[in-house]
């Protein structure tokens, strides 16, 4: 992708790169890189969908715990930072 600001061109193909890098060390991380990549997206995917999980479920458990005691959010709040919990 173009580094410069507002330029939408397309990536170099992995081609040039490689024949505009001397460096054969250079050229295998870059093409290391290239391939680790949608694993790493993948794996950022997977974690927030798991953040938003837990998020949830969190949530839910606070929400009985408001519950059972017969408080509102806003006072279990207050003594769970109080640490009357």
């Amino acid at each position: 992708m173009c580094p410069v600001l507002g330029c939408s061109a397309p990536p170099y193909p992995d081609a040039d790169v490689v024949r505009h890098v001397a460096e054969e060390a250079a050229v295998s991380r870059y093409l290391e890189g290239r391939r680790l990549l949608p694993i790493a997206k993948e794996v950022a995917r997977v974690f927030e969908q798991a953040q938003t999980t837990l998020r949830a479920m969190q949530d839910a458990l606070e929400g009985r715990l408001h519950a059972r005691r017969g408080e509102s959010e806003s006072d279990a709040c207050l003594n769970l930072r109080a640490g009357r919990a």
